[in-house]
């Protein structure tokens, strides 16, 4: 019917996988996003424990069946390590096993996969609306705006009861573009750069806003029209928030060192690989909301419209990154050590390597983030002068 047979191969089955799966000793399955997971009920009814993810569409049936375990999204992989080397010499293996072989004799295995095809066809149902508005449909006001810049406006909308996050562009104008220029910066006349690097990022295993869907109209720079449509993301708040009550409350040592390890991670992996972000603050990073940040920490990177991505991050570009973390982190009350640690993260180097190679590149990131707190200061004293 879809005119692509002579694309198509099925390569059939193999005679020799009910051998391995007796051989094993554990099915290993971090699905990310799997309708069905076949191979999960193929090892219970063979009596193989099974480890595996929510986000895998039939992962349920491991809980129904008490055949191993399921670990929550999102996923964590400290989390999958322990789960699995505890799993690997526990006595429970045995029940497991028992577990499956029961589960294969008393459930309707064959009529699963219809049972599948029916629930994918419900979710594509769910977001029809969304995935199926036309280009001006997708432009107009629809939802509460959260932020409105000369030619760029950000909403919140709601669709069948879920939430996404919609930037609009709708053309900068030509005395933007020049300004920009004369300044010596690429001006922003899309969502293309957004969408880009968000591309990039989630192959780089760095936390990002889900694309939804990403369009452009026109030719003109001063007036091309697009929107990047994102998934919201269940967040506890930005890293500037959650830090803020630091000086009053310290953390624990070692929820401090997991966050500096992750943030020096994200900009490590962001640097390494040609993007910088231009605006990489704390309040850019919002922490994972369906997880408890003392198990397990996940940063969402957003705000990524003025991000840059080349074969290499210029010096002055890390510079300027790291001079605005920097910056953001002043008044969390982080110490000389918390700093040097955060070096030691993103350089993945010892201390002393580092200042032995490049001690100027330090210096001039912490005059750049001292000059960026000095402006802060002074415009909020005299915002609070006029307001006194």
């Amino acid at each position: 019917k879809l005119g692509v047979a002579h694309l198509v191969r099925f390569l059939g089955g193999r005679n020799d996988v009910p051998g391995f799966l007796l051989a094993a000793d554990l099915l290993v399955h971090p699905a990310y996003h799997e309708n069905t997971g076949t191979v999960l009920l193929e090892a219970m009814i063979a009596g193989l424990p099974v480890l595996t993810v929510d986000s895998c569409g039939y992962a349920h049936y491991v809980n129904e069946a008490r055949a191993g375990r399921v670990l929550p999204s999102p996923f964590c992989q400290n989390t999958f390590n322990q789960t699995l080397q505890q799993m690997l010499v526990s006595p429970e293996r045995l029940v497991w096993r028992q577990q499956g072989l029961q589960f294969g004799q008393e459930a309707d295995i064959y009529s699963m996969p219809e049972r599948a095809v029916a629930c994918i066809e419900q979710l594509g149902k769910r977001d029809l609306n969304i995935q199926h508005l036309s280009f001006t449909q997708m432009m107009k006001p629809q939802g509460d705006c959260f932020r409105a810049q000369l030619g760029r406006r950000t909403q919140r909308i709601l669709r069948e009861g879920k939430a996404y996050f919609i930037k609009q562009h709708v053309g900068v104008g030509w005395k933007e573009i020049i300004k920009n220029l004369l300044q010596l910066r690429l001006p922003i006349v899309s969502a293309n750069n957004e969408y880009q690097a968000i591309q990039k990022l989630q192959t780089l295993t760095v936390p990002v806003p889900t694309v939804v869907r990403y369009a452009c109209r026109g030719w003109n720079p001063a007036r091309l029209q697009s929107f990047l449509l994102t998934e919201e993301i269940a967040h506890q708040g930005s890293l500037e928030q959650y830090c803020q009550t630091w000086r009053q409350i310290p953390p624990t040592f070692t929820l401090k060192q997991a966050l500096l390890k992750e943030v020096a991670r994200i900009a490590r992996v962001m640097h390494a690989h040609g993007i910088n972000h231009r605006d990489f603050y704390l309040c850019h990073f919002l922490l994972d909301g369906s997880v408890d940040i003392a198990k397990c920490v996940k940063l969402y990177l957003i705000d990524l419209h003025r991000a840059q991505i080349r074969k290499k991050v210029p010096k002055r570009w890390l510079i300027k990154d790291l001079a605005g973390l920097y910056f953001s982190s002043k008044d969390i009350g982080l110490t000389r050590r918390d700093i040097y640690r955060f070096i030691q993260y993103y350089r993945q180097q010892p201390l002393h390597e580092v200042f032995a190679l490049e001690p100027a590149f330090w210096q001039q990131v912490q005059q750049r983030g001292e000059k960026l707190y000095g402006k802060h200061q002074h415009s909020r004293n005299s915002l609070f002068t006029e307001n006194s």
